[in-house]
């Protein structure tokens, strides 16, 4: 499931930004997110690429809405069908999901995605 979905929002990032820059925002997302559910989630076992999921729907959400011209896309549904399924697993219906890698990492992603918008002169 997570393999699918970085396919499907990653290939935009790759083909957009280039595999470098992609690479390094999955890294940096990977991290900040998999140090939320560590810290705050409080669980060391938890493996997966779901964060990054979540950090690269954040990106271009972020960039379709403040760039439009960027050439990123997200249907409506693909963005409210994943952060649906984020609130269910808060909501405690599914065991076993890192929550906090999910939020952190939909939030790095906004915030990597934003950084153009506060300095111009950075390009991410």
């Amino acid at each position: 499931f997570n393999m699918y979905w970085l396919y499907i929002l990653g290939i935009q990032v790759e083909v957009l930004k280039g595999t470098v820059r992609f690479g390094l925002i999955v890294l940096a997302i990977a991290v900040i997110s998999n140090l939320a559910q560590f810290f705050i989630g409080g669980s060391p076992n938890f493996y997966g690429m779901s964060g990054v999921v979540y950090g690269i729907l954040g990106y271009i959400w972020i960039k379709q809405q403040y760039e439009p011209a960027s050439g990123f896309q997200l249907q409506s549904f693909t963005f409210f069908f994943l952060i649906i399924l984020m609130v269910i697993g808060f909501l405690g219906v599914i065991g076993g999901v890192a929550n906090w890698a999910h939020l952190g990492g939909l939030l790095t992603g906004m915030a990597i995605a934003y950084i153009p918008v506060l300095f111009p002169r950075i390009r991410i």
